[in-house]
């Protein structure tokens, strides 16, 4: 189940990656490299809280179908098969007809949590000395494995559904090596024989349940990596414009203004006296002169 889970968060993220690597920044003008960083880390927290939402969402799907449809596992953890038998005497003696087989609701925590109203009813597993048996139920004769518990198995759940199960699990025993030693020593006799060494925990807190781990994609870390320099090349524009705005006060306005009255008259003395010079010389009409002889 573990391997299935990892299976189905690499396929989703893949997926998410495809898309999220066809999409497009845009922005009216170009940003700033503080800007830039600042909308990258953006855009990581909504890849990741996309991506994980839409797992949760495609997984608590396949739990509620399960549920609501009461579908029956292999393992018969969620129900139990009960043998409707019909009694009769016949010569001093009782006698069992079977009729037909039902199935009926497990339940865990000493019968408080029913598997038919709720999926999340839980136990912890073990190694039992188990054997084949039977016991009464008001609808029938009900086939069960019976057994002492040997060795409880510390983070290893049994449940109604394997998935929940599962996800409700923390591996404790996992994670410390007397218990997996232990638990190697019961199951090499098996036909599946098991032998692993101890995980380790990346952090100091207790280790994580399993749905915890689906929760966050199983990744400790992501990293987006951006280059401000490519995007800068790819998107810069072909001239800038620089625009400075600023309000005056009263005394600079009025400085300005003057200066800038006094620089028209000098610009004007300068320019009107050649043309006075010139219109004055104009004026001036030459006297001719007689000769008398």
């Amino acid at each position: 189940m573990i391997q299935s889970l990892c299976s189905l968060v690499s396929v989703t993220i893949d997926d998410q990656l495809i898309e999220f690597d066809t999409s497009t920044l845009f922005s009216e003008t170009i940003l700033s490299e503080q800007t830039f960083n600042a909308t990258v880390e953006a855009l990581q927290d909504q890849f990741t809280q996309t991506t994980a939402k839409s797992f949760q969402i495609s997984l608590n799907s396949l739990s509620n179908i399960a549920q609501d449809n009461q579908i029956t596992n292999r393992l018969e953890t969620d129900t139990h098969l009960a043998y409707i038998y019909y009694e009769f005497f016949y010569d001093n003696f009782v006698y069992y007809e079977p009729l037909s087989v039902s199935s009926g609701s497990r339940t865990y925590d000493n019968h408080t949590c029913l598997c038919s109203k709720s999926p999340y009813c839980k136990t912890m597993t073990g190694i039992y000395d188990a054997y084949a048996g039977q016991y009464p139920a008001p609808f029938g004769v009900i086939n069960s494995i019976q057994g002492n518990l040997i060795f409880p198995v510390p983070g290893v759940n049994v449940g109604c559904t394997v998935l929940q199960a599962v996800l409700q699990s923390d591996l404790q025993c996992f994670y410390n090596r007397s218990c997996l030693s232990q638990l190697n020593s019961y199951l090499n006799d098996s036909p599946y024989p098991f032998y692993a060494k101890p995980l380790q925990v990346t952090s100091s807190l207790s280790p994580a349940t399993i749905g915890s781990l689906v929760n966050s994609l199983m990744v400790d870390n992501w990293t987006l990596t951006a280059s401000y320099s490519s995007y800068f090349d790819t998107c810069h524009s072909s001239q800038c414009k620089y625009v400075y705005v600023e309000k005056f006060d009263i005394i600079y306005t009025i400085t300005t203004t003057v200066g800038f009255i006094g620089g028209i008259v000098t610009i004007l003395m300068i320019l009107m006296l050649p043309v006075v010079t010139f219109i004055r010389k104009r004026s001036v009409k030459p006297q001719s002169l007689t000769t008398i002889g």
